[in-house]
């Protein structure tokens, strides 16, 4: 599976993960394929840590480049791997992450079997370090079932384990800098954009699941704490129009602001009664409750807070319009 001209380059975007490099970069010469079979591009996202000299000291053997983008942001970081890409396909790994020991193998025996434009697996957290009681793997997971098998259109994959075909990347525009994660922050949905458009654009559009395109993700300790998931929950409400390019809504504000108020009183109410009395054998803890039942609420909250405060900010179409404008500018 090796040569001179690999089918597959990595994309690890990185901002500050000098304590995580290491360990990835680890599960990358270890892969079954051999070195020759891909090419890494890690692109260092402004880090003010170690990052470029963990990069420097591990990854030696791999076939690697290295990339600095001082624009803060994780769009900005992926569209200037891509801009670094020379083989057909390019697989998103995380920094903080780490392969299973025949990712590479298995990504490339579905590229050149079903020639998706697009594929991916699950991953599974692991821990440096004691989880709290409530915390269960899965909250942390993503695993749609032991088959291969082609996602339907209301299916995703994740973005710290997929393999898009790079001229679709490339023909749709890019990633949005406009959504999506920009150093430690909560909003997400970025990779989810990718997709809704790629279905959009490309009538014959393919993406493909795959148990053995697998990784391991870090579970870092600030998020298993269900606060974090709370924010992270009203965040993802927050830009839900951005990430599913839905236009703007013409409902006057005061009937959106009694939705909202009406909104938390509810979930308020009805989280503090149902955590009170709520199944103990499926819900040991008042946090498993909460997680489980009350995140959906919250997301919904975001978006009325969003539509709220966001009045006449320009989402849909006019967005669409300004993402493809900054990528002609990046050269994407």
């Amino acid at each position: 599976m090796g040569g001179m001209n690999p089918v597959l380059d990595v994309l690890v975007c990185a901002f500050n993960e000098a304590g995580s490099i290491p360990r990835l970069l680890k599960s990358l010469r270890s892969q079954s394929t051999g070195l020759g079979a891909f090419r890494v591009i890690v692109v260092d996202n402004a880090s003010t840590d170690r990052t470029e000299q963990a990069v420097e000291e591990h990854g030696i053997g791999l076939n690697l480049a290295y990339v600095y983008e001082p624009r803060l942001g994780l769009n900005h970081a992926r569209n200037a791997g891509y801009r670094h890409a020379r083989a057909p396909y390019v697989a998103h790994i995380d920094a903080d992450a780490q392969a299973d020991i025949r990712w590479i193998e298995t990504i490339i025996r579905v590229i050149r079997t079903v020639e998706p434009d697009l594929c991916g697996g699950p991953y599974f957290p692991y821990y440096l370090g004691p989880k709290p009681a409530w915390f269960l793997d899965r909250y942390n997971s993503n695993y749609k079932g032991s088959a291969p098998r082609y996602l339907s259109d209301d299916e995703h994959l994740s973005g710290t384990n997929m393999i898009w075909r790079r001229a679709l990347v490339e023909r749709v525009g890019g990633f949005r800098l406009d959504v999506g994660l920009t150093g430690r922050n909560l909003p997400r949905g970025d990779e989810t954009n990718l997709i809704l458009r790629a279905r959009e654009q490309i009538p014959d559009f393919k993406a493909y699941y795959h148990p053995g395109i697998l990784v391991h993700h870090l579970t870092r300790p600030e998020t298993t704490s269900l606060w974090y998931w709370l924010r992270r929950s009203f965040a993802a409400g927050r830009q839900h129009n951005k990430v599913f390019n839905i236009a703007s809504h013409d409902r006057a504000r005061v009937y959106l602001l009694g939705r909202l108020l009406k909104t938390a009183a509810l979930v308020g109410g009805r989280s503090a009664k149902m955590c009170l009395v709520r199944d103990r054998t499926v819900f040991p803890y008042w946090q498993n409750y909460v997680y489980e039942c009350c995140l959906l609420d919250i997301y919904r909250l975001g978006r009325l807070w969003e539509a709220v405060t966001g009045w006449n900010q320009p989402t849909g179409t006019q967005v669409k319009d300004g993402f493809r404008a900054k990528f002609a500018r990046v050269g994407l």
